[in-house]
C-alpha cells in the first residue's frame, strides 16, 4: 500500500466517515454509523502503513503559535482542546497563517493524530466524528469551502512525502495545537514524484473546463478557480523537483510563459481578490453544516453566481484557463 493510498483513505474518513455516496446518505441520517463501520478498515490500513514505512531524512521545523486576529481560527483553537489526548499537533497554512486572508480565503488546516488513536475502534470513530464536526468553524470562514482537514498520523511524520503538503508550506504555517512551544520533526522521504500531482490536477482542470461557465454554480466556480490557482505551485514543483510555497510559485511559473498566455492567471487572481459573496443567514446556517447532504447541495443545487462575477467569468476565460493548463502539462511532459 502506498503512502498516497493511506492518506487518501484517512482524509476521506476524517472528513465525513464515508467512502461512497450511499454511505454518505446513511451518514446524514445516523452520523456515527459510518464512522464506526469504517473504523476497522482504517485501523487495518494504518497497520499496513506502519509495516511498509521507510524513514526519511530528518528536518525540524519551528512553527510558531498563531497570534493573528481571525475569530474562526481562535474558535477552532478552543474547540480542539477537549480532544487533546488524541491529537499530536494541528496547524493552519495558506493565507490564514500569513495574515493575508481575504473574503475568498478558505480555512487550510493540517491535523496530525496520535498513533494510539488507531488502536481502539470506538475512540477512533468518536474522535473522527468530532473532528469532522469542527469543520463548522472552517465553513464559518468560507461557507462554500470545497475541502476539509488535511490529516496525517504520527507515523506519517517519520516517512513524510512532500507531494502531500510541501515543507515550504509548513515553514509558513502557524501552530494551533498544542499551545506550548513545540517543534515539528519530519523525516522527509527523498523519493517523491512531483509530476503525478501536476498531471492529476491538469486532467481535472481540463475535464471540468470543457463545460462553459453557464454550467457552474457558486460552489463549483470557486472550486475550479481554486484548482486553477494551484497550477503554478504544482507546475514549479514538477519543473524543479522540489516543494515551493504557493504564493512564491506564480512569478516562478511566469518566466516560462509569454505575458499573453500567463495573463489569464493574473485575471483569475484578480477575480479572487475582488471576491465577495452575500448569503442570507439561513443560507449561511445551512452551509455551516458538515454532513453529506449539505456537501451535495453545495455541489449540485442553487447558489447562483452573482451577476457582477458573471461579467468576469465568461467562455473566453475558461478557454484561456484550459489552454494554459494544457501548455503547462506539455512543458513538463516534454522535459
Amino acid at each position: 500500500m502506498t503512502p498516497k493510498a493511506w492518506t487518501y483513505i484517512l482524509n476521506r474518513y476524517i472528513n465525513g466517515g464515508y467512502f461512497s455516496s450511499a454511505e454518505g446518505v446513511a451518514a446524514s441520517v445516523t452520523p456515527g454509523l459510518m464512522y464506526y463501520k469504517n473504523a476497522g478498515a482504517v485501523m487495518s490500513m494504518f497497520e499496513r502503513r506502519k509495516e511498509e514505512m521507510e524513514r526519511g531524512e530528518s528536518q525540524e521545523l519551528n512553527i510558531p503559535f498563531y497570534e493573528g486576529k481571525n475569530e474562526f481560527v481562535w474558535e477552532m483553537i478552543e474547540a480542539l482542546k477537549p480532544l487533546s489526548a488524541y491529537i499530536h499537533s494541528a496547524y493552519i497554512h495558506g493565507s490564514l497563517a500569513t495574515g493575508e486572508e481575504i473574503p475568498y480565503s478558505d480555512f487550510d488546516a493540517l491535523i496530525v493524530f496520535r498513533d494510539s488513536l488507531f488502536e481502539n475502534r470506538s475512540k477512533l470513530s468518536r474522535t473522527a466524528s468530532a473532528i469532522n464536526g469542527l469543520r463548522y468553524y472552517m465553513h464559518r470562514q468560507d461557507p462554500i469551502q470545497h475541502h476539509g482537514w488535511f490529516a496525517l498520523s504520527e507515523i506519517d511524520l517519520l516517512d513524510y512525502h512532500e507531494d502531500f503538503l510541501p515543507v515550504a508550506t509548513l515553514k509558513k504555517a502557524k501552530r494551533i495545537f498544542p499551545l506550548e512551544k513545540e517543534g515539528l520533526v519530519l523525516f522527509v522521504n527523498p523519493v517523491v514524484d512531483f509530476k503525478k500531482p501536476l498531471y492529476r490536477l491538469c486532467k481535472s482542470i481540463e475535464r471540468k473546463l470543457v463545460n462553459g461557465p453557464d454550467k457552474y454554480n457558486l460552489y463549483s466556480l470557486k472550486a475550479i478557480l481554486s484548482e486553477f490557482m494551484m497550477l503554478p505551485s504544482l507546475y514549479v514543483q514538477a519543473r524543479d523537483k522540489k516543494g515551493i510555497f504557493k504564493k512564491e510559485s506564480f512569478n516562478e511559473m511566469r518566466i516560462d510563459f509569454t505575458p499573453e498566455d500567463f495573463s489569464v492567471m493574473d485575471l483569475v487572481s484578480s477575480i479572487r481578490s475582488k471576491w465577495k459573496i452575500e448569503l442570507s443567514e439561513k443560507e449561511k446556517q445551512f452551509l455551516e453544516r458538515t454532513d453529506f447532504y449539505a456537501w451535495y447541495r453545495r455541489k449540485h443545487i442553487g447558489y447562483k453566481i452573482p451577476s457582477r462575477l458573471k461579467d468576469a467569468v465568461d467562455d473566453e476565460l475558461f478557454i484561456r484557463m484550459r489552454l494554459l493548463t494544457v501548455e503547462a502539462r506539455k512543458k513538463i511532459e516534454q522535459g
